[in-house]
């Protein structure tokens, strides 16, 4: 008898909060993060993934982040599947991990 979560089901779980807002061409000059921007009523939700091993500090002028969630996962393998759930205080993704951002605009109206 055995029995583990895999970090997949984390994954969508999260990715779930994309569905129902409309997607956003977003620029990044980091070719090693792959990005999704969806906007909603009053929020953006954008998750961010890390295909390297370094981690990367996100700069986002003129957005309040208003939550964080990491799947930081540990070394990159088929074989591996270690990965906690964080609550980062800065929008960081360490490497092979994904952060899921909630954003609101800073002291603007949205159009």
């Amino acid at each position: 008898t055995d029995c583990r979560m895999e970090s997949s089901g984390e994954l969508f779980r999260l990715m779930a909060s994309h569905r129902g807002g409309r997607v956003i061409g977003c620029a990044c000059d980091n070719p090693d993060l792959d990005i999704l921007c969806t906007e909603h009523e009053d929020h953006w939700f954008l998750s961010v993934v890390n295909r390297r091993g370094e981690t990367v500090a996100l700069s986002l002028p003129g957005f309040t982040v208003t939550g964080l969630t990491e799947i930081h996962t540990g070394a990159y393998s088929f074989e591996c599947n270690e990965y906690t759930v964080e609550h980062p205080a800065e929008p960081t993704v360490h490497g092979h991990s994904v952060l899921f951002m909630r954003l609101s605009r800073c002291g603007k109206r949205r159009e």
